[in-house]
């Protein structure tokens, strides 16, 4: 893998010679974009954001490629394959110290917040918006107008109009990561509370509401709503599951 020093467009500003920038687009300081990365007309990229990260397996063919001649902070991959292509839609924000990896695609319109991680190949639809601190993990889609904080565990599935803003989690088994497994799936307009944790390949109905604190490992059925711990269905009733333990302060929270 050839490697070249990227073009300093501003000050401490770092662009790919690769990249391509559309118009109206606002940098702050201390900005990598790497690779075959597209910014969308009228987006703004805070302080010390990178784009187009390389992921685990691309960073150290890069390193192997450096004779030490060019500053690591300016190198950059001009032969990415297309699939690891990095695309920000337009009138998109990504604020002070977020990481955007290699491959991940986003529509327009997205309010990513302070410290946010988005891993490599992941896809998001219009107009997301991701709180303080979100860890997005590889390879997990999300469906347009989705509110996330938390984590999203590798190849989660989002749809649309899902706020998630706790711990989608795969199940470990026997000590082995569980990252090859499936991740959760959160069907249109579900929401998981805060703190609360959904585990392993389970689904989320459509309108699904997962209390604050509730920790699920067990499908949860459209429009039910969840709260607590060890989830049953309470017979005779519309689709009401009240969890073990729950807590008085756990079901104000609805």
């Amino acid at each position: 893998m050839s490697v070249t020093a990227m073009v300093e467009i501003l000050p401490t500003v770092f662009v790919s010679r690769e990249a391509r920038v559309g118009n109206s687009v606002h940098f702050g300081r201390n900005v990598r974009i790497w690779g075959p990365t597209f910014i969308g007309a009228g987006s703004v990229i805070e302080d010390n954001v990178q784009v187009g990260h390389p992921s685990p397996t691309q960073f150290p063919i890069l390193q192997a490629e450096v004779n030490g001649s060019v500053p690591p902070q300016s190198i950059d991959a001009l032969n990415y394959s297309l699939d690891s292509q990095t695309v920000i839609g337009a009138g998109s924000i990504i604020r002070s110290g977020s990481v955007i990896y290699s491959g991940v695609r986003t529509g327009p319109g997205l309010d990513c917040a302070h410290n946010v991680v988005i891993r490599e190949n992941c896809t998001l639809g219009q107009n997301c918006y991701l709180r303080v601190g979100a860890n997005i993990l590889k390879e997990a889609t999300v469906g347009d107008n989705a509110r996330i904080s938390g984590v999203v565990c590798d190849k989660s599935q989002l749809g649309t109009n899902v706020s998630s803003l706790g711990y989608l989690l795969h199940y470990y088994r026997n000590g082995k990561g569980g990252s090859s497994d499936p991740g959760p799936v959160l069907k249109d307009f579900a929401v998981v509370g805060r703190a609360a944790c959904v585990i392993g390949a389970v689904t989320i109905g459509e309108r699904a509401y997962v209390g604050a604190g509730a920790v699920v490992t067990a499908d949860v059925p459209p429009h039910a709503l969840v709260v607590g711990q060890n989830s049953r269905v309470m017979p005779g009733k519309s689709p009401l599951i009240i969890l073990q333990d729950a807590s008085i302060d756990e079901i104000a929270e609805f």
